[in-house]
């Protein structure tokens, strides 16, 4: 490991990478005085909105508001982390990057395994070519998919047998051995009783799922063609993926992103299908955004990346009873994450794929695209449809339904309650009020406030994830708030595992932490993230205004448990007079923030109001 500071190697790597040069590789810029202007590659531009400043090394679109330095115009257009986008500049001048490398031996494993993936998707292409795949090649074809489309795709071909791809990795002779181990870890291989293995893939049509951060061959998909059944009588699964393994999580991955990066990253929009074949074929009909879940349940995961890396997507899913669920529990899962979603169902029977070959199916398709429904009126209509009948019973049931699973997720933003709650009314016929006041009965019912006090774990759980990463930014902006902050929010009680672990690694090392600590990828590029983030933030603050910024999470946070705190006092005389304490201690805090930056002080207010002991001490 290399000595060089963090910011040294960062900044060396930004230095040589002026931003005129690199932006000019995805751009057209044309100087104007002392900045260049192109048309912006974040949405679409007629007339160029984007300026790039050398002199700053920053660029800017005055029509999207999209800014930043280069690290943040690699990670917009390709469509990848901090790390990553450093590491591509890096390679881009030649640079070696010593920081944040994973541990040696493991980084050597992760390459033996996608050279051993690589091999194989070659392997299954050649299949795919020969005349054994002449069945596979056939089907596709009538399916409408041109040589150019499945080209792109990297199709492949996995026959019918036991041992073909076997029998091709034994061909690497005394490496053969550790090879078939790895390749069955991969799940390309499978192991019987004595330790020999066999093809995992047979009969099979092969989809190559890539690394979005490099074409790099991370799993594979394969559909069965039907040519065997299997020793029990019955059917083969129709589709399996890649099992989970060091490089490949489908419930991250989403298929289609690699391929469609650029246009992605330009308009911040994904058209998001259920399968294989449905992305395919939008890609070869010039919709390239088009992505999909690996045949997978539509997870936390997955928003969490689309958070990142769109801020539209249009869900299109078939029309049968499945295609609907599973559109109702996608819808669930983007209740109030902030992205503007639009769902489309498609008649029974029929998928993206069958529409877009049908006589104007490209035309039909747009229209559907700017037809979407919003999901609050999507999921309104389903409960509606789950509880028919006019009786009170129905009507409670519904509203009960649409509650917990529509409003539930709102409850910390007031104005998107609000609007929320209005669409409700308009799709079930009666006014807001009577839909926020339904709400606020059937919450208060589900977990009264007296019987939750601000740490309990009912109210921690609820609390949205972007808190949580407030949280981690004020630690990194000062490792000394850390004991204040995970006082009042317990990391046991947060809701995303990733987060929870990078808070609890900085509680431990505070000013000592380097990514060097940290093993997990993942864990490790959402450090690297925030890091940035912090030093973007630094960028554009006022040198005077960046110690109220360093302590406003924590400030808000006292606050606010202050304000709950005096929301569960008696009605006693002592009670009376810790409301008038507390009260006295809010005051202090709003008309004097500055004089309360200091965690030693917040902990103290804390301590002295928590678990209802009042004390003589005047408050600041």
């Amino acid at each position: 490991m290399s000595g060089i500071p963090i910011e040294d190697e960062r900044e060396r790597i930004r230095d040589a990478n002026p931003i005129e040069d690199v932006v000019a590789e995805y751009v057209d810029l044309v100087r104007r005085g002392n900045v260049f202007k192109g048309l912006c590659p974040f949405h679409p531009d007629s007339n160029p909105s984007m300026d790039v400043n050398p002199q700053r090394q920053t660029y800017r679109c005055w029509s999207c508001g999209e800014h930043g330095d280069v690290y943040s115009f690699i990670q917009m257009i390709e469509g990848v982390e901090f790390p990553e986008a450093k590491q591509k500049l890096a390679d881009r001048v030649g640079i070696e990057v010593h920081q944040y490398r994973s541990e040696r031996g493991r980084e050597q494993e992760n390459e033996q395994d996608f050279r051993i993936l690589e091999r194989a998707a070659n392997w299954f292409q050649r299949q795919f070519q020969a005349e054994t795949g002449s069945a596979a090649r056939s089907y596709l074809q009538s399916r409408g998919f041109d040589d150019s489309t499945l080209a792109r795709f990297r199709i492949g071909y996995a026959p019918p047998g036991w041992s073909h791809l076997n029998d091709d990795l034994g061909l690497l002779g005394d490496e053969a051995v550790d090879v078939r181990r790895r390749a069955f870890q991969l799940g390309l291989l499978k192991e019987k009783d004595g330790g020999r293995y066999y093809d995992a893939f047979r009969d099979r049509i092969i989809f190559p799922i890539l690394d979005y951060r490099r074409e790099r061959v991370i799993g594979f998909g394969g559909r069965h063609l039907g040519s065997a059944e299997l020793a029990s009588g019955d059917a083969p699964p129709k589709y399996i993926n890649s099992p989970e393994s060091k490089v490949f999580s489908k419930k991250r991955v989403l298929y289609g992103r690699r391929e469609g990066r650029l246009e992605i990253s330009r308009e911040r929009r994904v058209i998001l299908c259920e399968g294989y074949t449905d992305v395919m074929m939008a890609h070869q009909y010039g919709f390239p955004t088009a992505v999909a879940t690996l045949g997978t349940a539509f997870t936390d995961e997955h928003v969490v990346v689309l958070k990142r890396l769109v801020s539209h997507v249009d869900l299109i899913l078939d029309g049968d009873e499945a295609g609907q669920m599973a559109a109702e529990r996608a819808c669930e899962r983007f209740m109030g994450t902030g992205l503007e979603v639009r769902v489309v169902i498609l008649d029974d029977g029929v998928d993206p794929c069958d529409l877009l070959l049908q006589e104007q199916g490209k035309q039909r398709f747009e229209e559907l695209l700017e037809s979407g429904v919003d999901p609050i009126e999507f999921i309104v209509k389903q409960i509606q449809g789950r509880h028919p009948g006019q009786g009170a019973s129905a009507a409670q049931q519904m509203m009960e339904e649409i509650s917990r699973v529509v409003l539930d997720p709102y409850h910390d933003q007031q104005v998107a309650l609000e609007a929320a709650a209005g669409q409700v009314a308009r799709v079930i016929g009666v006014t807001e009020p009577m839909i926020l006041a339904d709400h606020m009965r059937l919450r208060q019912q589900r977990s009264p406030r007296r019987m939750a006090p601000a740490n309990s774990e009912s109210t921690q759980k609820s609390r949205l994830p972007d808190e949580e990463e407030a949280i981690l930014v004020a630690m990194m902006r000062d490792p000394d708030q850390a004991e204040l902050l995970l006082k009042l929010r317990p990391v046991e009680l947060w809701s995303d595992p990733l987060r929870r672990s990078l808070a609890i690694r900085i509680g431990q090392l505070g000013r000592n932490l380097d990514p060097v600590h940290i093993e997990d990828d993942d864990e490790k590029s959402l450090y690297l993230d925030l890091d940035a983030r912090v030093d973007r933030e630094n960028e554009i603050t006022a040198d005077d205004d960046r110690e109220s910024v360093r302590y406003n999470t924590s400030l808000d946070l006292v606050r606010a448990f202050l304000t709950d705190m005096n929301g569960r006092t008696g009605i006693g005389k002592k009670d009376s007079q810790r409301t008038i304490d507390i009260n006295k201690a809010i005051q202090s805090m709003d008309l004097d923030r500055e004089s309360h930056q200091n965690p030693s002080l917040l902990l103290q207010i804390i301590n002295r109001f928590e678990g209802g002991k009042k004390s003589d001490a005047p408050a600041r």
